[in-house]
């Protein structure tokens, strides 16, 4: 099974309330429920995310996404890593 979080926040990496506990908390619950789960967690790269700190890595083939918002076209990349302690 596979399941994708999107979220706004997750501890470690981003955190303004209880949001983003439960999204940092609740992977890992599942995953011990049950072994065979495959779980994403997508989030926003925010400037205060320490990209070193957590092992972040780009998606190469993943970069210069055009992302149409209204009449303007902005770029976007995707970023790679794992929630402490899940490895």
């Amino acid at each position: 099974m596979r399941i994708c979080f999107v979220t706004s926040e997750c501890v470690p990496y981003a955190k303004a309330g209880g949001l983003g506990d439960v999204s940092g908390a609740l992977p890992g619950y599942i995953h011990g429920l049950e072994d065979d789960v495959e779980i994403i967690i997508v989030l926003p790269l925010y400037s205060s995310i320490n990209r070193d700190e957590f092992k972040l890595s780009r998606v190469t083939e993943l970069q210069d996404l055009a992302i149409p918002i209204g009449p303007f076209v902005e770029s976007a990349g995707i970023w790679h890593g794992l929630l402490p302690g899940s490895e």
